[in-house]
């Protein structure tokens, strides 16, 4: 009896063995398969997270995650989509200021050009007035100076006239002068004549 009691407590106890040993065999492949699938669900979407980071990164906008769950991966495959998105409003509004900058400096060079050629020609012209002023300021002075030449020749001759007539008035009083001798001396004439006639008549 003693020898049949302890077979059956060996047999049992070899039974909870094997029956721990295969529900430890069985708990480690859950486990793994656990471990496995945590890993895969991480895995594959942080793959797919970073690969399109470094797409990004490359600069090419016109891939997206497609997003599967509405886990956080999920979560952070959309803010991911959305910043592309938004790089690609960013990069469209960039391209678009560009295009306005450019016309506007297009349009800056070609009013600048226009100033220029327009402070030349005024700048011409300048020259050419400055030009006619100087001949014209050099034709008043030769004027002016022709003037006073002409004033100067002028009162020379008012001069040289009055001095003329000076001489004229004065031939006129010696020409009346000697009209008053030439008058007497007639007389003087006159009267020998008759002094001779009265002495030829004694």
């Amino acid at each position: 009896l003693a020898r049949e009691t302890k077979q059956a407590a060996e047999s049992s106890l070899n039974t909870a063995y094997t029956i721990i040993l295969l529900g430890s065999i069985i708990s480690i492949v859950i486990a793994a398969a656990i471990a496995f699938w945590v890993v895969q669900s991480i895995r594959v979407p942080l793959q797919s997270v970073t690969g399109m980071l470094s797409t990004i990164s490359s600069g090419d906008l016109s891939q997206k995650i497609t997003i599967q769950n509405e886990d956080e991966f999920g979560q952070l495959s959309e803010m991911v989509n959305e910043l592309v998105d938004s790089l690609k409003l960013i990069i469209q509004k960039i391209k678009d200021n560009t295009h306005q900058l450019t016309q506007a400096a297009e349009q800056t060079a070609v009013v600048t050009a226009e100033t220029n050629a327009n402070i030349n020609q005024q700048r011409t012209q300048t020259n050419h007035i400055l030009e006619s002023i100087e001949q014209m300021t050099a034709a008043v002075e030769e004027v002016a100076t022709s003037a006073h030449s002409t004033s100067d020749e002028v009162d020379k001759a008012h001069i040289e006239t009055q001095s003329g007539q000076e001489i004229v008035t004065s031939n006129i009083h010696s020409i009346r002068s000697l009209a008053g001798e030439i008058d007497n001396a007639s007389e003087v004439i006159n009267q020998l004549n008759e002094y001779s006639v009265n002495i030829g008549n004694i």
